[in-house]
Order: structure tokens, then sequence, then C-alpha cells
């Protein structure tokens, strides 16, 4: 019987269990936080690249030498092929140790069809029309987004569609600055891991989702849909997701490039949140965002309420 841990220390790659399963940042595009799971059997998915199969088909892509190997070998023949690499691997042997092709840095062409590719699937669903009721399963998808406290005008003006993926339903563009930088989907499915799916090939540390550099102040949230409630109760300009909780440094350069000086640091009311405030405040002068107790972020918010708390925390930090 073969291990999984075995295979991947094999290749260099870093894993963390996650239940039953490993958890690892996808060798197959650039990702910040991980999201490809394996199985006892590396029986794996990929939630951010949705690139899946077999240890055959993991072993195939992971290295340009591998993919030499395999081209043109039937079934069997790669499972001979894999028996082969499985027993390096439970030997420790690094003398045939191989980066993975895909660790090289991407091009920019290659960025470029990716981001034409994403463009592509966006623009190519329909418009939806969230205020008028919806039958079926984007009856499902808007009724959830609804409950959510998202009134049909915002998602209608932030592009919101519905995706053709039964696991993600709901899809936005992403915009740095006015500029497309791909598509994230959100799944409706409660406990699902994880939330949020991303186009291929999008790389969340060199974006901020959303409008700054008008003034030297930017309000940064986690997630897209938290901005989206900013958007909501009245603050559209100078509001930006980092799309995680630590902003990195090419988002800090990004900002400092836009005249940016001071954060009203509003992620999420948690652990995470309070180390990604830590981190901001290396870098700017940093005021917290004040939630109502009991409250973990914006995304919990709706109605009188949200515009509430944002204007009270607006009016502390105009002072």
């Amino acid at each position: 019987m073969f291990s999984p841990e075995r295979i991947l220390d094999y290749y260099g790659i870093y894993y963390v269990r996650a239940g039953s399963k490993l958890r690892i940042n996808c060798p197959f595009h650039t990702e910040q936080n991980a999201s490809c799971y394996i199985d006892k059997n590396f029986s794996w998915f990929c939630f951010g690249c949705a690139r899946h199969g077999s240890l055959a088909d993991f072993l195939e892509q992971i290295s340009s030498e591998n993919k030499k190997k395999f081209a043109g070998l039937n079934s069997l023949q790669k499972m001979l092929e894999c028996a082969t690499i499985l027993r390096k691997a439970r030997a420790g042997s690094i003398a045939e140790y191989i980066k993975p092709a895909c660790a090289e840095k991407k091009n920019v062409q290659e960025e470029k069809e990716n981001r034409l590719k994403a463009w592509q699937h966006y623009t190519g669903l329909p418009a939806v029309d969230w205020g008028k009721p919806l039958k079926g399963e984007q009856g499902e998808a808007q009724e959830y987004i609804l409950g959510r406290g998202f009134e049909p005008w915002l998602l209608n003006r932030s592009g919101c569609k519905y995706n053709y993926n039964s696991r993600y339903p709901l899809i936005w563009p992403i915009g740095d600055n006015g500029r497309f930088k791909g598509w994230v989907a959100r799944t409706t499915a409660a406990g699902q891991e994880p939330k949020y799916l991303y186009n291929h090939g999008f790389a969340k540390r060199s974006c901020l989702a959303g409008l700054y550099g008008s003034s030297e102040t930017v309000v940064v949230t986690e997630g897209l849909l938290d901005r989206l409630k900013l958007n909501q109760a009245g603050i559209v300009k100078d509001a930006v997701a980092l799309l995680g909780w630590h902003m990195s440094e090419q988002q800090e350069q990004r900002l400092k490039s836009a005249g940016v000086k001071r954060i009203i640091c509003a992620l999420d009311n948690d652990d995470a949140g309070s180390r990604g405030l830590a981190r901001l405040a290396e870098s700017f002068d940093v005021l917290q965002w004040r939630y109502p107790i009991g409250v973990k972020d914006l995304g919990e918010l709706s109605g009188e309420k949200l515009k509430a708390v944002c204007s009270t925390n607006l009016s502390l930090f105009a002072r």
C-alpha cells in the first residue's frame, strides 16, 4: 500500500491534514490558499482550477520529465510507470528529484491567455435581473443570495450572474481599479469548502478587488462579498477586498503606488482577521473597524443595521 504523504514528500510538496484528506497548494496553478484535496487513494480535486484525477494523472502532470515518460503510454503502462515512481518515493530517493514544471514562473503571455479565457467564460454567461422572480436552480441561487441581505440592484450593478456550475452557481467579475482580472464563483451549499472558486490562473496575491487611490485612505475587507456590502451601504470608492486575510507584498506595493497611507481594517472579526490587521499595521497607519458584538464580518449585516454600522465607523474615523 502506498502513502500519499510519501509521494508529496518526494516531490517537495507541503501538505496539511484536513479530516481524512490531505490539503496542498495546487501545483498546477498559482494560488495563495491551499485548495487541492487528496484522499487516501490519491484521488485528488482542486477547487481552485477544477483539475482532478488519479495518482497517475497527478504524477504525469507534476513534472516535465514525467510528461515525457507518460506520453503515448496505455493505462497498463502508466500503472507500471507509477509503480516505479512509488518505489523511489518509498526509498526516499532524491537523486532524481524533479522540480515541478508548474513551479516555473508563468510568463506574461500565459497570464494574458488565462485572463482572456476568464473573460470569455464570464461574458458568455447571460445577464440576470436579480430583481425579477427566477425559476429552478436560478431561483434557488436567487433565494440564497437575497436571503443573505444582498439587494437586487447591487447584484445587478456588481455584474453577478448565474454560473452553470451546480457547486458554484453565483459568479462575479473581479475588477482591480476597473481592470478585469478574473472571476470568482460562490457556493450556496452550507458547509462546502472552499466557499469560493476562482478562474484558472487567477493570482489573489497580485489583485485588489475594488477601487482605490482617489484618497489616501482605503477600507480593506477579506472577501469580495464583504466589499459588496460596503458598496450597498454607499461606500463605493476606496474600498477593496484582499480575497483573504493576509496582505501580500504585491498588494502592499499596489496600494502604496496609488498613494494610500491609511487603512481602515474591516477584516473579519476573528483570529485570522487580527493577524491580518497586524500585517497591515507593518506598512500603513491602520484604524480598526468596529463590529457589533457577535458579528463576524460585513456579510452578516444587511438593511438598516448595515448602514448604521458603516455610518458609525466612518463618523469615528473622520474625527
